[in-house]
């Protein structure tokens, strides 16, 4: 089937190449579509290299009851997310406890006069000094002191994800961008009791890009709702084709907003085969991580051979 893009369509067909390209790495082979000779980022967040590393170094290093636990993994998240390079970590032997936080600045402050990258190079970092600045104010304020609530405190007794990225961002340095991603890492590790996982997200500036190409006209007041829309649409056979529907057997012309199947009413197949670390279909959370995604690849689609070097796209 053609698809066009940028569509409701030609975003899950990317994510489904996506995943392909995913699955066939598993076997050690390449994906045959051309654009995937740049880099793109797995559609499911828990896919990534670099989530799959926190995930299973910060994990066992959880200890205490569910607060304590909860202040390790934020302290953890934010000491990891503003780096976000796996070398650093690895060369200094983990994820540094809040312990050794004096121990592991120095290491970055000797690592950097030596010459040696410690920051990615993937998004803009805050740099060292703002690093040291988020991980002291983390310290000093990560419980309350009986008067005001700290950041763990604050977070814990959020009932709304845009409550735990408001606690996570007023730290120094940290900001939105940095705030979501720890709160993502916090989801994903089910440190949460929040209600509206299936109901809100942060659109970054890469998502909500995709989003104003799929839904040319969107304006940002919008852009939460039409997320979820895109989100909803996920569970359906192909999109503007006649097939037999897997319940019933019957041929029904499934549209885009509207997954149910003519003949009898049931709802089509999820489109994706998740990877084992994210069982089940595409979360909302996913969307908007996919989404910044879908825009590279639109631009490299949209660039004639060749042309690829000015691209934020790096290769395999």
């Amino acid at each position: 089937m053609t698809v066009e893009h940028p569509t409701i369509e030609g975003f899950w067909r990317f994510c489904s190449l996506r995943q392909e390209a995913y699955w066939l790495r598993q076997r050690g082979q390449r994906h045959p579509d051309p654009a995937f000779r740049y880099h793109f980022c797995n559609v499911y967040r828990e896919a990534d290299k670099g989530t799959v590393w926190f995930r299973r170094e910060s994990e066992p290093r959880l200890h205490g009851d569910r607060l304590e636990k909860l202040v390790d993994l934020i302290w953890f998240s934010v000491a990891y997310r503003l780096v976000n390079r796996l070398d650093t970590f690895e060369e200094f032997g983990g994820l540094p406890p809040r312990e050794d936080k004096l121990h592991w600045l120095r290491f970055l402050e000797e690592r950097m006069r030596g010459g040696h990258k410690v920051f990615t190079g993937r998004h803009l970092n805050v740099g060292f000094s703002k690093y040291r600045g988020a991980l002291d104010h983390l310290d000093e304020n990560m419980l309350g002191n009986g008067v005001t609530l700290g950041i763990a405190d604050s977070v814990r007794n959020a009932l709304y994800l845009k409550q735990v990225v408001q606690a996570v961002e007023r730290i120094p340095g940290v900001g939105t961008f940095f705030g979501w991603q720890v709160t993502c890492d916090l989801t994903e590790a089910g440190r949460l009791d929040v209600c509206d996982s299936d109901k809100w997200v942060h659109l970054g500036p890469g998502a909500w890009n995709a989003l104003k190409l799929i839904y040319p006209g969107a304006r940002r007041a919008d852009s939460v709702r039409q997320a979820v829309e895109l989100w909803q649409t996920q569970r359906y056979h192909v999109v503007g084709s006649m097939e037999k529907c897997e319940e019933c057997g019957g041929t029904g012309k499934i549209h885009s907003h509207n997954d149910i199947c003519d003949s009898c009413d049931r709802r089509g197949r999820w489109i994706l085969d998740p990877p084992p670390q994210a069982p089940g279909p595409m979360s909302l959370k996913n969307v908007e991580h996919a989404l910044c995604e879908y825009a590279r690849y639109v631009r490299v689609i949209s660039t004639p051979e060749g042309k690829g070097v000015g691209l934020e796209v790096k290769k395999w």
